[in-house]
């Protein structure tokens, strides 16, 4: 029995484990009760657990017993833990990982889905019309060479070209899409319990893929402090494997990462012989697009471009720029999983990328994208909070008023038939995000939709402006 009395003692968790009813698993008894605890609320996003030592002296139990319970807790995603800092109910723990709106909610306004709801771009449907007609097209139904044919491959060199890096096709895989991409990348390269780095708000795919495979994600240091020496630092102490990133048009910030940034990121993976994994997906959306990282640092860049953001949302197709050290292994982890795009699709996009026709429906997208922005800025102009992202971003970061969390304001958008997604949906690690949504101007079906839900969104803004609002825990109470 322990010779400490924990009756005052400030341990923020005190579970009550009844051995005498456990004689088995007392491990995963505990993580449960962790789990229950953090899904009820009594733990909130950012606590601090009590350390494992003192914990299992509390409980009268052995200290690898309480460290079973935290690593089954973190490969859950309910808890993170930084190297000599403790461990921390994750900001994201409590949060659904589908960001995707039901179809049958037949009234509500999606400014929530990254995924863009255009019509097929007439060239497109042209182009796919035609090569189906083709006597050949038999051929197109075959299985494809893995990695992608050497036509496929030189496609993916221009496709390159056009976000402006010069690759060779000897370093060209084709997938099928990015999101797939990165779970090859992921599957090929790191094991359960590796730590990637990301941003503190991050792309919910990672998230999603990093609890399936039992990655840590650690949070990178912020922007605003970060230079070679710092990020070094933090690789070295935090013992980081892999980094991924979004340079361009972040998903869920809509920030563009500045060049001198690039260089940084590309000096300290070169430094430190990690990989990183750069998601170039939107790149082709901005007006003037900044050289990657992989330009800098192409033997340690995996560079990520996938097309369904810029041509056709249902076109999940992927070109990755793979370093040959890494080429390989990506190539054979992508046909294992068998998430190669077919040769019919793949054939269709070389077509258009070689043609340049792909371009053509680029530019086009980039006008639709120009106007929806537009409106959106006309109609957030005068309300409170400040909405981050420039013209050519398919998403905007929507800064909310003091006291308002993303969570609270996305449930109140839902009550006006508006889906938005709050900041704590995108949050790694221990830190409370900031209080912001992130609005797809991509998602509704027309103009009109776009109008209706933003006015929506601007009522409700100033309504928050106008009343006196009393935080809670999970949500505000009026």
């Amino acid at each position: 029995m322990s010779i400490n009395s924990f009756e005052d003692d400030p341990l923020s968790w005190k579970p009550i484990l009844d051995k005498r009813k456990e004689k088995t698993n007392i491990s995963k008894t505990l993580a449960e009760l962790l789990e229950q605890d953090i899904l009820q609320g009594k733990l909130l996003p950012g606590t601090k657990l009590p350390p494992q030592r003192e914990l299992a002296d509390f409980l009268e139990v052995g200290l690898s017993t309480v460290t079973r319970a935290f690593r089954i807790c973190r490969q859950r995603g309910l808890v993170c833990s930084t190297v000599g800092g403790g461990t921390f109910v994750a900001s994201d723990a409590i949060e659904n990982s589908a960001l995707i709106s039901n179809e049958d909610e037949y009234n509500l306004i999606d400014l929530g889905s990254s995924t863009a709801a255009l019509p097929i771009n007439a060239l497109l449907a042209d182009s796919f019309k035609r090569m189906a007609s083709e006597p050949d097209i038999g051929k197109l139904l075959r299985y494809d060479t893995p990695g992608g044919s050497w036509i496929s491959r030189q496609a993916g060199v221009k496709w390159m070209e056009f976000c402006g890096y010069h690759s060779v096709s000897d370093r060209i895989i084709v997938a099928a899409g990015a999101q797939n991409a990165l779970a090859g990348c992921l599957l090929g390269f790191f094991q359960p319990g590796d730590r990637l780095a990301v941003d503190a708000l991050t792309y919910q795919g990672v998230l999603n893929l990093s609890r399936l495979l039992h990655l840590q994600l650690v949070a990178l240091p912020d922007a605003q402090t970060i230079d070679e020496k710092v990020l070094s630092a933090f690789i070295q102490r935090e013992k980081i494997k892999g980094i991924y990133v979004i340079p361009d048009y972040h998903n869920p910030t809509a920030r563009i990462m500045p060049l001198k940034e690039r260089r940084i990121f590309a000096e300290a993976v070169t430094k430190n012989g990690i990989i990183l994994l750069e998601d170039g997906s939107n790149t082709l959306l901005m007006q003037h697009p900044i050289a990657p990282i992989a330009s800098f640092a192409p033997e340690y860049t995996i560079y990520l471009a996938g097309l369904s953001k810029v041509l056709a949302p249902g076109l999940r197709g992927a070109f990755v720029d793979c370093p040959p050290a890494f080429r390989s292994r990506l190539a054979e982890t992508l046909y294992a999983l068998n998430v190669t795009l077919s040769p019919l699709l793949i054939h269709w996009v070389d077509r258009l990328v070689i043609s340049g026709k792909a371009l053509d429906v680029v530019e086009e997208r980039k006008k639709d994208l120009k106007r929806r922005n537009a409106l959106v800025d006309q109609i957030l102009a005068d309300c409170p909070g400040s909405v981050e992202g420039d013209e050519g971003s398919p998403i905007r970061w929507l800064k909310l008023p003091k006291k308002t969390s993303g969570r609270s304001f996305e449930t109140m958008a839902r009550a006006v038939e508006v889906q938005v997604y709050g900041a704590e949906r995108f949050a790694v690690g221990k830190r409370i995000p900031e209080t912001a949504v992130r609005l797809s101007v991509a998602a509704p079906v027309s103009m009109q939709q776009l109008e209706t839900g933003m006015v929506r969104l601007r009522n409700l803004l100033q309504q928050l402006s106008n009343r006196t609002w009393d935080m809670g825990p999970d949500q505000l109470i009026l």
